[in-house]
């Protein structure tokens, strides 16, 4: 049979060799394959994409709790060197970027046991204050954080002058 295939060719005039009989080229992608990779890439797009817009979100909450922090430490540290706040008070105060802090000084009463060990009770010329700083995000209707103390501080009314070398 081939050699009769090689007769017709040349009667014909044609020289190209006759081709299979399938219908598709072998070499290329079908419709139906190139939509199934098209799916199961907008899949795998669509759900990095939901990775990372919840990671944003994430990194926003944690660098609002920490800006909070800083605030409160801050606010705490030129509380506790005012010399004027030794008595009860609150106050709140906005700051610039949204955030705004409460501060409640309160005398601070500590808990003694029924049974006191010593006998003789002796006043003392200080007293505990407890300073509590509440941090409020932009944002949030409940403090987002707390920061407390306590200070020591002199009630005789002969305060104690530095002494100036």
């Amino acid at each position: 049979m081939t050699s009769g295939s090689r007769i017709d060719n040349r009667r014909t005039g044609s020289s190209a060799p006759e081709r299979p009989e399938s219908i598709g080229n072998p070499g290329g992608f079908t419709l139906l394959e190139v939509l199934i990779a098209l799916v199961v890439l907008a899949v795998g797009m669509s759900v990095t994409l939901s990775v990372i817009t919840g990671s944003l979100g994430n990194i926003r909450k944690v660098q609002l709790r920490t800006r909070a922090v800083e605030y409160a430490q801050s606010i705490m540290e030129s509380c506790l060197n005012r010399e004027d706040l030794q008595e009860t008070a609150t106050f709140t105060e906005n700051l610039e970027d949204g955030f705004q802090y409460t501060v409640y000084v309160e005398e601070y009463d500590p808990v003694i046991d029924a049974e006191p060990q010593i006998q003789s009770r002796t006043t003392l010329p200080v007293k505990l204050m407890q300073y509590t700083v509440e941090m409020m995000a932009p944002d949030s209707p409940e403090p987002v954080y707390q920061l407390q103390t306590l200070k020591l501080v002199n009630t005789s009314l002969e305060r104690q002058q530095p002494i100036l070398r």
